[in-house]
């Protein structure tokens, strides 16, 4: 009876393990794109920004660096007026968060996974309480995780399976 219930407890765990290793994954993608967005941004004001108008005064005469420049002066100046909108700084600062405070759960549910491993006497009762706790956590990280308003197409299929081939060896 007492290697059933650790059976399913252990089971139970693995399954809250595996879900918060997956947002944690996942979230680090989404705060990776995030990033990527706020830095091309910040580039391209940079060089289209008012300071460097007269270094386009200087290209616009030079036929393929005229439509160049043009391009990225548009991309610029359509990119100052998004930003705020995307709220690329407040994603990150989300993303962030949430990936801190899944990655902290995953690593102490993988700590309560091997106490239950070497423990010579399992009580039950105790760790029950605690993936119970663990639970609560997770459902509490779930209410941070951000809506996410741009579609990004087919990364939860592919972190899922970039997660699997980080754990094959754990999964039955």
């Amino acid at each position: 009876m007492k290697q059933t219930k650790k059976l399913q407890l252990w089971e139970s765990i693995f399954e809250t393990y595996y879900d918060a290793y997956y947002v944690e994954i996942y979230s680090a993608e989404v705060l990776d794109r995030w990033q990527k967005i706020d830095f091309i941004s910040k580039v391209l004001i940079a060089i289209t920004a008012s300071s460097s108008v007269v270094s386009g005064w200087a290209l616009w005469d030079a036929g393929v660096y005229r439509t160049l420049w043009f391009t990225l002066s548009g991309i610029g100046a359509v990119l100052t007026v998004l930003s705020p909108i995307l709220g690329t700084g407040q994603n990150i600062k989300a993303w962030s968060e949430v990936r801190s405070y899944f990655a902290s759960l995953r690593i102490d549910l993988d700590t309560m996974r091997q106490q239950i491993r070497i423990e010579r006497g399992f009580a039950s009762r105790r760790y029950t309480d605690a993936y119970l706790q663990f639970r609560k956590r997770y459902a509490e990280g779930m209410q941070r995780v951000p809506n996410q308003t741009l579609t990004l197409g087919g990364l939860a299929v592919a972190v899922q399976q970039q997660l699997n081939r980080m754990i094959q060896d754990q999964i039955a």
